[in-house]
């Protein structure tokens, strides 16, 4: 899942706080920082943003939404997905 970036999977998960729309959680989630998978839950999904720069762009970015609320843990390379 984190194949754009390589380095983004050595970093920690980072929780962030939701915006007041979608669109405002997405750009908190992908300006996280350069290298980080960051989350947030927004209207009861979950998402999780992967960046090489920090900059939302199609060549860069990962991103996944989670149907519902789940717990995460972040391993090298991956996520798992405990509920």
């Amino acid at each position: 899942m984190l194949a754009a970036d390589g380095a983004s999977s050595a970093n920690a998960l980072s929780a962030t706080a939701a915006g007041a729309s979608l669109a405002l959680t997405i750009t908190a989630i992908e300006a996280a920082a350069a290298h980080n998978v960051a989350y947030a839950v927004f209207g009861g999904n979950t998402y999780v943003a992967e960046s090489v720069s920090g900059v939302l762009a199609g060549s860069d970015t990962t991103l996944v939404e989670l149907v519902g609320v789940h717990t995460l843990t972040a391993s090298t390379g991956y996520l798992t997905v405990a509920s």
